[in-house]
């Protein structure tokens, strides 16, 4: 019998390109649903990449069943286009999947459906199936919203990664597992609170050492007043250090804890020992197509 939830990393980076790490994104298979969490740049080759299903039998569920977006960066909507109009295209779907996020999600999709009427309509003149089935139901969170199916329960949670002020912290729990992301936040106890008891706890990282270095080199080229120094400061501010992680994950008590949106050097070995100070669990640095199986006896 196949384990009725896995949890694929499709994209474990950030905005800036690598090859080896696309943009932020997650598949959580539970029982029939098929869940993404956020749509980061190549999450469609990712999705082929990892052996995904795209055209299934008659009866089947669909390719993808639920699209839930932490916040709206670009970095982590940025393949979402790419998604749906593949999906359309290629008869993924009988219908796109149901898309969950913050507010503004609904005025998002709105104009980038509108951004592509030119395509819309040259596909609809050749009897393509039509412009409701190219767009989304979107559903707004709000501040106790969960969405319930027969296979799994998702609840979001607030976090903070001011000055984007609508971003939360994802939870899907499913009789065989639960897993919760960070989205991208500054360290945060309500977000361990929230993800307390999940086997799996997918959260942002930023390398301690790589942040003083950058601090450090920008403030003896301009100055602790200039413009850029702030920049900087601001960008590792609303992030969460990997020196200041390893509490977050212990006050979580999950027993796994997963990296992903990871910021700093190919050699990872200073963040995983920055986090094991106080962090006593399986610390996995996430690296894209990884799979984890979840599965309660």
């Amino acid at each position: 019998m196949m384990p009725r939830m896995r949890v694929t990393l499709l994209g474990t980076g950030t905005p800036i390109p690598m090859l080896e790490r696309r943009g932020p994104a997650t598949l959580v298979e539970a029982g029939t649903a098929r869940v993404l969490v956020d749509a980061g740049s190549g999450v469609v080759h990712r999705l082929l990449e990892a052996g995904q299903p795209t055209r299934l039998p008659a009866g089947s569920p669909p390719a993808l069943t639920h699209i839930f977006l932490t916040h709206l960066h670009s970095d982590h909507i940025m393949g979402l286009p790419d998604l749906l109009w593949t999906g359309w295209i290629m008869d993924w779907w009988q219908e796109p999947p149901g898309i969950f996020g913050p507010p503004g999600t609904a005025e998002m999709i709105r104009r980038l459906v509108h951004t592509f009427d030119y395509d819309i309509g040259v596909r609809n003149s050749l009897d393509r199936i039509g412009r409701p089935w190219v767009t989304p139901t979107v559903h707004e969170f709000d501040e106790n919203g969960v969405s319930e199916t027969s296979d799994f329960r998702a609840m979001p949670f607030r976090v903070d990664h001011n000055p984007v002020d609508q971003a939360f912290g994802i939870r899907i729990d499913s009789e065989d597992g639960a897993v919760a992301f960070s989205g991208d936040t500054r360290p945060l106890e309500s977000l361990a609170l929230a993800s307390q008891g999940v086997d799996l706890l997918l959260h942002e990282v930023y390398d301690a050492e790589l942040a003083i270095g950058q601090l450090k080199a920008v403030s003896e080229r301009f100055g602790t007043e200039s413009p850029q120094f702030r920049a900087r400061a601001g960008i590792i501010s609303y992030h969460t250090r990997s020196d200041a992680l390893g509490p977050i994950a212990a006050l979580a008590d999950a027993p796994h804890l997963v990296l992903n949106h990871v910021i700093g050097p190919p050699d990872t070995s200073g963040m995983e020992r920055d986090i094991r100070q106080h962090y006593g669990g399986n610390v996995t640095v996430g690296a894209d197509l990884q799979s984890f199986v979840l599965k309660r006896a």
